[in-house]
């Protein structure tokens, strides 16, 4: 069984905990908010649909490829959001909650499983998340653009404390959801479309048609630029040219981050969270900056042939892959870490931690190259990070 698998379903059975209690209830008194503001800024979220002139290589039907990004944005110059301008959403859509849950094991009674499925529902709407709606859009046309890959499957909603920590540092950040491999992409008109019989073909081949994908996500990245350019993202319409851009990821989104980087010029530079690299990134020298958090079995041969070009390579103790998700701090905002949730999925390392060691590589990393913020961060052990392991770090040989 393929980890996304294994991640999805134990989300879902962290929250099939919370059914006797949350079943009934009818209030908001044991709603969890998920704490992402690490900076200064609220944050505004938006959705919005991009079309391409692409045909959809994964769609069950002939017809053009569409996507649908979460753009996370800073709410405000004045670093406060007015009261009545503070809104609770969601934690992620109900369609894309249904779609998860049928990822979720169950005893096979059908009849049973159909009452846990409409039981759970409330269960998973009390985990909500802050949204400041009194954003100025045009505002953030002028902020470094960060673009964000999920792992295979996955949705933008399972990294809300990574994006929005971005984005509360200034940062304007572009979540994309893969149509047709994503678990549910939701369209602003309500359209619903689950991963495709094409899209579980090519997981299946293994590592030549995880590659495939990622081919078909770099290619969806570059149509987000062009959207950029073309102004069909609402305040992001001054396009790519005189804007600062880079991409990070988990996983699938780590590798395609680093492949997209070297397929477009517009990308100045990525990040890899604890992802096997497929694809190009293997065979040819990765020159743009690339800074590499975990350790996937295949980085140790990957960084020997990647030995030119500025790149960093740093460990956080005791993670799992799944640490890079939403899952350890929604384990622990719920008391289920090592019980409904095993410490396998999530490591053992505090959720807080976990997040403000995070923000801080990933905020020094984009401060330093696309900000153009002088740093020696990078270049070895940080006393005030124990627990990250420096494994290695190079510069360009030129």
């Amino acid at each position: 069984m393929w980890p996304h698998f294994v991640f999805l379903a134990a989300v879902l059975l962290l929250l099939q905990t919370q059914l006797a209690a949350a079943a009934n209830q009818t209030n908001t008194t044991n709603d969890v908010l998920l704490t992402s503001q690490l900076g200064p800024y609220p944050v505004t979220i938006n959705s919005y649909e991009v079309k391409t002139n692409r045909t959809d290589p994964l769609a069950p039907t002939h017809q053009l490829r569409n996507l649908v990004v979460t753009v996370y944005r800073p709410a405000s110059k004045n670093l406060t959001c007015p009261t009545q301008d503070q809104d609770r959403i969601p934690y992620a859509r109900p369609e894309v909650l249904k779609a998860l849950l049928g990822l979720l094991p169950s005893s096979g009674n059908s009849s049973s499983a159909a009452n846990e499925d409409t039981a759970l529902l409330p269960a998973l709407e009390r985990v909500q998340i802050a949204n400041c709606t009194a954003s100025d859009l045009s505002a953030s046309s002028k902020n470094p653009i960060l673009l964000f890959g999920p792992g295979l499957r996955a949705t933008h909603d399972v990294y809300t404390t990574i994006t929005m920590a971005s984005a509360s540092f200034g940062y304007t950040v572009i979540a994309i959801d893969h149509t047709y491999e994503s678990a549910a992409v939701v369209f602003p008109d309500g359209s619903v479309n689950y991963t495709s019989p094409t899209t579980f073909k090519l997981i299946q081949e293994g590592h030549k048609g995880i590659a495939t994908i990622q081919d078909i996500r770099t290619a969806d990245v570059a149509s987000v630029l062009d959207a950029m350019e073309k102004g069909q993202i609402p305040g992001l319409e001054r396009g790519t040219n005189e804007k600062q851009i880079a991409m990070y990821g988990h996983s699938l989104g780590g590798s395609t981050a680093t492949n997209a980087a070297l397929m477009d010029n517009r990308i100045k530079a990525s990040i890899n969270l604890d992802g096997t690299f497929f694809g190009a990134p293997n065979e040819t020298i990765v020159h743009k900056p690339l800074l590499m958090v975990g350790y996937p079995t295949d980085w140790p041969n990957f960084y020997a042939n990647h030995d030119d070009g500025w790149k960093t390579w740093v460990q956080i103790n005791n993670t799992e892959h799944y640490s890079y998700t939403d899952l350890p701090l929604i384990a622990d905002l719920l008391n289920l870490r090592g019980k409904a949730i095993p410490l396998s999925l999530t490591g053992t390392i505090n959720s807080q931690r976990l997040q403000a060691i995070i923000s801080s590589y990933t905020n020094h990393f984009f401060d330093f190259f696309l900000r153009g913020e002088k740093t020696n961060f990078f270049q070895g052990p940080r006393a005030n990070y124990p627990d990250v392991q420096f494994i290695a770090h190079s510069q360009p040989k030129d």
